[in-house]
């Protein structure tokens, strides 16, 4: 398993975060009659992200646990919590969950 330091972990969630807030600001900017399907979809994908980010959040708190040793360090645990993760992200998300 990679070790990346929280350092790496905590710069991914600020450029994640940073993202976001682009997206979010660039969807609040009135689009011209030619852009609105465009801005739709790009509201549709943000919106699809900010709904996806507890999930996120909780994998990452689990590959922490993993990496400090309070999970245990197998591949079929976190397989199983991966998949358990996925299905409670498809059923309460629905059609805005992710394919992963």
């Amino acid at each position: 398993m990679l070790n990346v330091p929280n350092s790496d972990l905590a710069r991914l969630s600020w450029q994640r975060q940073q993202q976001l807030q682009r997206r979010w600001l660039a969807l609040w900017q009135s689009p011209g009659p030619a852009d609105m399907p465009q801005a739709l979809g790009r509201w549709w994908s943000s919106l699809r992200e900010l709904l996806a980010l507890p999930f996120d959040i909780a994998r990452h708190q689990h590959a922490a646990g993993v990496r400090a040793g309070a999970l245990p360090h197998s591949l079929l645990e976190s397989q199983r919590f991966e998949q358990q993760l996925g299905l409670m992200e498809r059923l309460s998300l629905g059609p805005l969950a992710r394919n992963l």
